[in-house]
């Protein structure tokens, strides 16, 4: 509507540029720094489990299952790390976040 899209990945719910594409499913781009990890529960967010998590000096990296799929995020060093086979909270940068047309 008015060129948007109101998108639901798992419990979370996006507002995104439309590009035209019709209602129904639909294939999002999400670059790596879109995927915003939390440690415990946030609003709307996904719970995932951590299937790999690496410290790299400047940023972590974390490989995550659950209800939407596979993700690769990456995350700016600062905070604790969530350790492999914990659980974690995923959320997303909108302004990260593409819809792709079939």
């Amino acid at each position: 509507e008015g060129g948007r899209a109101t998108v639901r990945v798992g419990t979370s719910t996006l507002e995104l540029p439309g590009r035209a594409l019709q209602p129904g499913a639909a294939t999002l781009a999400v670059r790596p720094h879109a995927i915003r990890v939390h440690p415990q529960p946030v609003e709307a967010a996904n719970r995932m489990s951590v299937s790999h998590a690496i410290y790299l000096g400047s940023h972590l990296e974390y490989e995550l299952d659950g209800p939407v799929g596979h993700l690769f995020a990456t995350v700016p060093a600062g905070g604790a790390m969530i350790p492999q086979g914990a659980e974690a909270w995923v959320t997303f940068d909108e302004r990260s976040v593409a819809l792709v047309p079939g």
